[in-house]
């Protein structure tokens, strides 16, 4: 039983060569991290924006930081910025539509600050065209987000926001009562600058109502923080405040001093627009003063600014002064022109006024429209998604079940060949042995 023994310690064949089959190991070694990598580049790369396509003007770095954008924060930054670009822009349409793609990000990634970003320009957007109930809906959904999230100045924010549109909407209790609570917290934290914004704003919404004491006394306390802040605009501003409010209050020495205080600062910076409705206050004020020398200079400097300006609303403004004074001096006829220019120039800013509103609903029609087209497009997609993806499963198990029967013959047949040879080669060796 000698050549027995010796058969157990033959090679498996005279090459050397060892059958053991390890192709298939070496591909999926191979495919494991390409496939890795495919996957990660199509989830987080932003180029494809599904659903929006980027205007021809699109900026070129904004389109380098959405092509270099691959983490997640890379990602919504760039979407974000993209929202405040169309915002800036005045194009309201696109800031909706990249605002929808942000959230569909941040809802994604599992970030919520940026999803009530969204809703907040989304918010700023509607306000801008109009849709005041649509502002009010988006700011409120941020305004919840971020109470969920603690953040103190993002909750002033959209409370600032909703105070606004509020005033808008003429509802000026709600307006107060969330300015009030901005104000509060922008103060808790310290931002001089917000807290001061938010200030004028509700000062405003007071002398809308008549309340002109509140009003001022808000303003007055506000010009320390701008003097602070080295703000000039809005010191200016809060000085031209001042002098409306006392001007109501029949307080004309102090509207007299406040106006021209304003009227200073905006010379200086050479603010037109500004310097004409200063030129009309001091007009208006100093016709009610009697002092109409001073009126005419003062109505004719804003007359000439606001037409070169070409603002109809100051000419319009300007003309029923000019109108008003000619006719507390008895030129009746001057007066009587005035009246006539002023009403002509009154009728081009309404129809100009209706072209700017059926433009506006137009584009607030085709907003809904697209919004409407894309929850369809949408579901659409996600059903032939669906579909795509029983089918792709099906032939994908079809493929598979071919691949390993495959692999099984394969492997069937090579071990039928291997058997056959180490029998062939066993009985080569016990003849050899026989021998």
């Amino acid at each position: 039983m000698f050549w027995l023994k010796r058969l157990k310690h033959l090679p498996e064949s005279n090459s050397g060569i060892r059958f053991r089959f390890s192709f298939p190991r070496i591909i999926i070694r191979i495919l494991k991290p390409l496939v890795f990598l495919l996957s990660l580049f199509i989830l987080t790369n932003p180029s494809r924006a599904d659903g929006f396509v980027f205007p021809a003007d699109f900026p070129k770095e904004l389109r380098q930081q959405h092509q270099q954008a691959f983490t997640k924060t890379e990602i919504l930054d760039a979407w974000h910025t993209t929202c405040l670009y169309f915002l800036e822009k005045a194009d309201f349409a696109n800031t909706i539509n990249a605002g929808n793609e942000l959230k569909e990000y941040a809802v994604m990634f599992r970030q919520p600050k940026y999803e009530a970003g969204a809703y907040e320009v989304q918010g700023m957007a509607y306000e801008y065209l109009g849709q005041l109930a649509k502002a009010v809906e988006h700011h409120l959904k941020s305004l919840q987000i971020r109470e969920r999230l603690g953040r103190k100045k993002p909750i002033a924010l959209s409370l600032s926001h909703m105070g606004d549109v509020y005033a808008q909407l003429k509802s000026y209790d709600k307006a107060i009562e969330y300015l009030k609570k901005a104000l509060e917290i922008f103060k808790s934290e310290g931002d001089v600058n917000e807290a001061a914004e938010v200030e004028h704003n509700l000062a405003f919404v007071y002398e809308i109502q008549g309340k002109y004491l509140p009003a001022l006394k808000i303003f007055r306390a506000s010009i320390a923080s701008f003097i602070e802040l080295k703000d000039s605009l809005s010191l200016a501003n809060t000085y031209y405040a001042l002098g409306v409010n006392f001007s109501n209050l029949k307080m004309l020495d102090s509207s007299l001093y406040y106006h021209k205080k304003a009227l200073l600062i905006r010379e200086g910076m050479d603010l037109q627009i500004e310097i004409a409705k200063s030129y009309s206050a001091l007009c208006e004020l100093f016709t009610k003063r009697n002092d109409f020398q001073n009126a005419l200079i003062f109505g004719e400097r804003a007359r000439f600014l606001s037409t070169k300006l070409g603002i109809l609303e100051l000419q319009i403004f300007d003309l029923g002064s000019l109108s008003e004074l000619e006719e507390r001096r008895g030129n009746f006829r001057k007066a009587l022109i005035l009246l006539k220019q002023e009403n002509k120039a009154r009728d081009s800013l309404n129809n100009q006024t209706s072209q700017e509103e059926i433009a506006r609903q137009s584009l607030s029609f085709e907003i809904q429209k697209q919004n409407y087209q894309d929850s369809l497009t949408k579901a659409e997609f996600f059903r032939r998604q669906d579909i795509k993806r029983k089918l792709d499963e099906k032939e994908q198990f079809r493929k598979s079940t071919l691949q390993y029967t495959g692999i099984f013959l394969f492997i069937m047949a090579l071990l039928a060949v291997t058997f056959l040879i180490r029998r062939i080669r066993r009985e080569e060796y016990i003849a050899l042995i026989f021998q």
